[in-house]
């Protein structure tokens, strides 16, 4: 099933949400995506499995195609930490 972009940006401010952290659990049925904005939580969302699955594939496709478009690698958390602490060390 696909959404009604329109219909989906058109949302009232209160169901939109900026996150910049998610942490992922599971649950004895589902998984679990605690969505945060500077550690503030904002947001619980429960998924089944197959739904989480098919959500890990489409965001790492719009992720390829991201990069893709600006011609340079989008870094995870883990790499941004890495870099970020060689640059320090190297000073």
């Amino acid at each position: 099933m696909r959404s009604n972009l329109r219909e989906t940006l058109a949302l009232t401010k209160d169901r939109k949400f900026y996150v910049n952290e998610v942490e992922v659990a599971a649950s004895s049925v589902d998984i679990l995506l605690i969505m945060s904005w500077n550690g503030e939580p904002e947001a619980l969302v429960n998924v089944s499995p197959p739904v989480a699955k098919g959500l890990a594939k489409n965001i790492l496709k719009a992720i390829a195609s991201l990069e893709q478009k600006l011609g340079q690698k989008v870094y995870d958390l883990e790499e941004l930490e890495g870099e970020i602490l060689s640059n320090t060390l190297e000073s």
